[in-house]
């Protein structure tokens, strides 16, 4: 039977979208490490009977739990009395967790309310937090004809939640789990096709009784593949692992431009000009446009030699003069000027990116994209027309990776 956990964030920041939820982000990837998988994210305002049905549905579904705040000393910090009253437990003072938290008004009267965070239900056992007022609590909980169901509640400050878990949940966790069980993610980027018919070439493999598991994601019209091992150890999880990408590269190894959830286009753009010791430079004509951008945070000056990105007509007339373009001049005609200026072996042209009106929010209506990428080893430019339109917070990275793409091909055949 599959072990799994569940994160649960606590507090009206998070549910009202006020603030960022990092803490359930990271402690997911933590359980990961230990060879348990989460199944659920949690988040649950500063309502004591909310927290309470959420408690008892974790309790009842998730082997392991990890709370996150409410641990302070307001009337709005619940996650003692309401994990108490979930599990039908009492509270106690635990003069251990007094003593700690007194030690920090050393010279200065302790509020009577940070007395609240003494406060344990029966049972428990403390979580040390070298760093704040707010102990943790680690509680177990009998589940008749079931494993028991273990719970910790840590403070929401990052910092201290993170040392907590390091030096005390972690361990504890390794101890409970006995055996020591891998999971590994990996993960498949791909571009250059539509999300379901990349789920037709791989159905078999999507298949949620397939071991290892994979997942489809989309985003930008970037694919990611994950694959989800689970093994013995880490040689385990790799064979797995190594197995299945295997199987994605003969099957749409011709859309497959990288491994790993940071890597992107740009990188593989990158990778490819390193190995081939030659550089690049690009222009791109209309508004937000995005290689240039791309292409810089890549930090290879030494590759990437930089590039215009030409937002309306009175900039492409600027520098039209400037690089000797003539009027209404080619793409080719931009490219062989701008790699000549820039001293690089390949220049890649976007032409063009759609005006849109900012905050309007409007689907743009198809209209023509041309790539065009001349290089000193091509004999003559090469180029391809994409009909793109779509909703102005996607069309623009689509129209940016598919120059990158194409690129990336011709580099490839040469």
């Amino acid at each position: 039977m599959t072990i799994c956990a569940e994160v649960i964030a606590i507090g009206d920041e998070i549910t009202s979208g006020s603030r960022l939820d990092t803490n359930s982000q990271w402690l997911a990837s933590q359980f990961g490490d230990l060879g348990v998988r989460t199944l659920y994210h949690s988040s649950v305002g500063d309502d004591f009977d909310a927290c309470v049905d959420v408690f008892r549905i974790a309790i009842g579904r998730s082997d392991y739990i990890v709370m996150t705040g409410g641990l302070g000393p307001t009337q709005d910090d619940l996650t003692r009395k309401a994990i108490a009253a979930a599990t039908d437990r009492l509270i106690e003072i635990r003069q251990e967790a007094l003593d700690h938290i007194q030690s920090f008004f050393v010279g200065r009267e302790m509020p009577e309310r940070n007395r609240l965070q003494a406060e344990f239900p029966q049972g428990s056992r403390l979580i040390h937090n070298p760093h704040g007022t707010a102990p943790g609590i680690d509680l177990t909980v009998e589940r008749p004809g079931r494993s028991d169901c273990h719970v910790f509640c840590l403070p929401g400050v990052p910092a201290e939640m993170r040392q907590m878990w390091n030096a005390g949940v972690a361990i504890r966790m390794r101890e409970l789990l006995g055996v020591q069980r891998v999971v590994r993610q990996h993960v498949v980027k791909c571009f250059g096709v539509g999300e379901s018919d990349m789920e037709s070439r791989i159905a078999d493999l999507l298949d949620r009784k397939q071991t290892p598991q994979v997942g489809i994601t989309v985003n930008r019209a970037t694919i990611s593949l994950r694959i989800f091992a689970e093994g013995s150890d880490e040689a385990d999880c790799q064979s797995q692992i190594d197995r299945v990408t295997e199987s994605l590269r003969q099957r749409v190894g011709e859309f497959i431009f990288g491994e790993g959830d940071d890597f992107e286009l740009q990188d593989a753009i990158i990778e490819l000009l390193d190995r081939r010791g030659e550089t690049l430079c690009c222009v791109e004509h209309g508004f937000n446009s995005l290689a240039d951008t791309w292409l810089s945070a890549c930090e290879r000056p030494d590759l990437y030699r930089g590039g215009l990105s030409l937002s309306d007509q009175r900039a492409s007339n600027r520098w039209r003069s400037v690089l000797g373009v003539p009027q209404n001049g080619s793409p080719e005609q931009w490219t062989a000027e701008v790699m000549e200026r820039f001293d690089a072996d390949w220049a890649l042209a976007i032409d063009g990116y759609p005006t849109i009106v900012p905050g309007e929010g409007k689907t743009n209506p198809s209209s023509d994209i041309r790539l065009v990428v001349t290089g000193r080893k091509l004999s003559t430019p090469r180029s391809i027309t994409f009909h793109m339109g779509g909703h102005p917070d996607v069309l623009p990275p689509r129209i940016g990776k598919a120059g990158l793409n194409f690129l990336r091909q011709i580099l490839l055949e040469n």
